[in-house]
């Protein structure tokens, strides 16, 4: 999953562009997580919630990203 972020320049402004399609909390893990680099156990612990469930809201987040870029890539 970090590859997500591992994009260009123009690529990585598009992903900041859908992050608002998120839902609050997948917005949060996502962030913490990707950049600035926090596990994603850490994040479970900071909120008291299963790392599992940190996992499948950045896994759902991710998804969400993914299929907006590449409509996004269709349209054009």
């Amino acid at each position: 999953m970090r590859k997500l972020l591992k994009y260009k320049n123009k690529e990585k402004i598009q992903y900041k562009k859908h992050i608002s399609i998120l839902s609050k909390i997948q917005k949060e893990y996502v962030v913490k997580h990707f950049e600035e680099g926090i596990s994603m156990t850490d994040i479970a612990n900071e909120k008291g919630v299963s790392r599992q469930a940190v996992s499948i809201s950045i896994k759902g987040a991710v998804e969400k990203i993914r299929n907006a870029l590449t409509k996004d890539r269709i349209e054009k």
